[in-house]
């Protein structure tokens, strides 16, 4: 029997040309330990990494205090010197052409003090491992096309947000940052497909007795949410989402890239399915606005408030318009969501808080949602009804809003060719700028009264409302 690093030579030089390739083997008797076996082209500076995201983990000495054995051998199957310049960071004395690594990682980030929480990095049950990849994998130079093959005990299969070349065992990831910013289960789970083919636009992996008795509901309501986004947009979901949901001692969630990822302190029940509910439908959008052009005329990323409010505000209307909130919740949530931005409202702006998303949260979650609600108010009154944010969120998926560089005053321009109105007030002030909205005003447009109690904010039907506001909320639910 050859040996491994025979085996790994071998195959350096029979697998064809294609970009880098991954192969993970998890064996039955080690649960908590994935080897990983690659080939991979070195980055300019000659290294390869194992450090994204890795100092947000909060985790002493980051991914690397997990790996074990890394070997790196050359094109002919020589030896590479590796030396490790600093946490995550591996020099190569090979140069620029592409190697074979061969290493394994420890499965004990459920183990240790961490910042997000396991179920945004990697956990291990009985039968069931799931993995972030950012945690796992190495990478060096960016490469696209990147095949991962998956060595598995017999009874497991995997699930992933790539596409699907051989289902449970092989796929494609577009590039670098879909393989590292996402994350795959792997066991003995539920899988289901919502789709067709390869390119199944959601997956969905459920672990545990208590998550997988629900698999039926969760399902329905993945695909009912998809059909209204759909007839939104006016097209079916691009790109791939993987919804995860597993047993777990206690509640948590988290978001990675293309993946979503809970774990479930209790059954589900009428009391805690809202919250599984609400994140599912809200990344589910996300299918649709991640593509929306982000990048601003300066060349910077730009419009959180945007991205995440507009998945929050939509995800509250079509629940409404579905019957999985009743109008009381909505008016109870709205009044939650005014209540967190003015709090978090200072001398920082919407868009100045963007790239600290995480650190701003309610100014950048809360206020965004407000803000969506804000300017879809300010369309709607100011055409007559003809027109709403709807149109908008179109053009962007679909239309000459695609086309943009999408700042906040490309973002205006693109209301105003689509709708006629001219919001750029409102984005100046309060959006750009940090002035409050003028919530009160708009709310009353939408029949809705708003009163403020110290921290407090309540929203209610306003019985006065004239007879163009009474038919705006009673159109406002998205169906």
């Amino acid at each position: 029997m050859p040996s491994l690093r025979a085996a790994i030579i071998l195959s350096f030089l029979c697998v064809p040309a294609v970009a880098d390739d991954y192969r993970v083997t998890i064996e039955a008797s080690n649960l908590r330990s994935a080897r990983v076996e690659a080939r991979l082209s070195p980055t300019l500076d000659g290294e390869l990494l194992l450090l994204r995201n890795a100092a947000d983990s909060g985790i002493e000495g980051g991914w690397e205090r997990f790996i074990e054995g890394l070997e790196v051998w050359d094109a002919e199957g020589a030896p590479v010197v590796v030396e490790t310049v600093e946490a995550g960071r591996f020099r190569l004395s090979s140069g620029p052409g592409p190697v074979r690594v061969s290493y394994s990682m420890r499965l004990e980030h459920d183990q240790v003090p961490n910042l997000p929480g396991a179920d945004e990095l990697a956990w291990a049950r009985s039968d069931t491992v799931l993995w972030s990849g950012r945690a796992l994998f190495l990478e060096g130079a960016p490469a696209t096309d990147i095949e991962v093959t998956f060595a598995l005990p017999a009874s497991w299969r995997a699930t992933t947000p790539w596409r699907i070349v051989e289902p449970g065992r092989k796929f494609r990831a577009e590039d670098t940052d879909a393989l590292l910013d996402s994350a795959w289960i792997a066991g003995e789970h539920f899988e289901a497909l919502l789709g067709e083919g390869p390119d199944a636009p959601v997956r969905i992996a459920l672990a545990g007795p208590s998550a997988i008795s629900q698999s039926a509901l969760v399902v329905a309501t993945v695909e009912r949410y998809l059909g209204v986004f759909g007839e939104l947009f006016g097209a079916p979901a691009e790109g791939r989402l993987l919804l995860v949901a597993a047993d777990g001692s206690f509640w948590g969630g988290g978001v990675m890239g293309t993946t979503i990822s809970m774990l479930l302190g209790g059954p589900l029940n009428a009391s805690t399915l809202p919250t599984l509910r609400f994140i599912t439908v809200h990344e589910a959008f996300h299918l649709w606005n991640a593509n929306f052009p982000y990048r601003g005329r300066d060349g910077t990323e730009g419009l959180y408030w945007m991205s995440e409010g507009t998945a929050s505000y939509y995800t509250l209307r079509s629940q409404l318009g579905a019957g999985d909130l009743t109008q009381q919740d909505v008016l109870g949530r709205l009044g939650e969501e005014v209540a967190k931005y003015f709090e978090a409202l200072g001398d920082l702006s919407m868009v100045d808080g963007g790239p600290t998303k995480l650190t701003n949260y309610d100014l950048i979650y809360s206020g965004g949602f407000v803000a969506s609600m804000a300017l879809d108010i300010a369309i709607r009154s100011r055409s007559e009804d003809r027109h709403s944010l709807d149109d908008v969120m179109r053009s962007l998926h679909s239309g000459p809003g695609r086309e943009l560089e999408l700042d906040a005053t490309a973002f205006g321009e693109l209301i105003e060719s689509t709708t006629g109105i001219s919001v750029r007030g409102l984005l100046d002030c309060c959006i750009v700028g940090a002035k409050r909205l003028p919530l009160v005003d708009l709310f009353a447009r939408l029949g809705l009264s708003l009163r403020l109690d110290g921290a407090e904010a309540q929203v209610e039907l306003d019985p006065r409302a004239d007879a163009a506001a009474a038919r705006r909320w009673a159109g406002w639910a998205l169906r």
